[in-house]
């Protein structure tokens, strides 16, 4: 007669084995930790937010640079770079739209978590992102014919750098050594454009990066 307690412990163990052995990609995307670098792109749509800008509608810009990711063992990860982004937004008109436009170079610094899961995992972040102002102007064709005003010509106290919060989410899709990220990020503007306009910069980037791991894998 055969023992129900061999066959049942038999059993047991090749059911933890299987289990084992099903889990072995989740465990090991759980500890692939390390540092990556690539090129980041994407579209901007932009717009303004406040009392005095209230007529102002989206415009849409580009943002291109270079992502920084250092991610650790578990999914946490820290995420920055250098964006070249445009900013602004359109004030329609009857005789001609008015186009306000910024232009930055940001840098973020976002914290964030990736989910564990097979192939792409999702992830989600918050952070801030400082911007110097690199380019401003006015863009009018109200009277016709389209007149640009850089903003230091004018007679408005425009701010030199733009201090924004960033949340958003988006999927990493492993490739070998390297690895694509795409990402959805909402910029809240933190103070105003101009020192007597009450208007900040909103804006809504859709991009993606190609990452490529820097040295050894952790």
């Amino acid at each position: 007669m055969i023992d129900s307690r061999r066959t049942w412990s038999g059993w047991l163990a090749r059911i933890v084995v299987v289990v084992a052995l099903a889990n072995r990609p989740l465990a090991a995307q759980a500890s692939d930790g390390g540092v990556f670098l690539g090129p980041f792109a994407g579209v901007v749509f932009a717009t303004l937010a406040g009392e005095d800008v209230s007529s102002f509608t989206s415009r849409t810009d580009f943002a291109a640079g270079l992502q920084f990711d250092q991610v650790f063992p578990g999914g946490v990860f820290i995420r920055s770079g250098l964006i070249y982004s445009g900013r602004g937004a359109t004030a329609p008109s009857v005789i001609g739209d008015v186009v306000f436009k910024q232009r930055f170079v940001d840098l973020p610094v976002i914290v964030g978590y990736r989910l564990h899961t097979r192939g792409p995992r999702p992830f989600f972040f918050g952070g801030a992102q400082v911007g110097l102002n690199v380019g401003c102007e006015l863009e009018d064709a109200s009277g016709g014919s389209t007149t640009n005003i850089n903003c230091d010509d004018s007679s408005g106290n425009f701010a030199l750098a733009d201090l924004n919060g960033v949340v958003g989410a988006g999927i990493a899709v492993p490739a070998g050594k390297a690895g694509l990220t795409l990402d959805v990020r909402y910029l809240i503007g933190l103070q105003q454009i101009e020192a007597l306009i009450d208007g900040k910069n909103r804006a809504l980037v859709i991009g993606g990066a190609y990452m490529f791991r820097i040295g050894s894998q952790r």
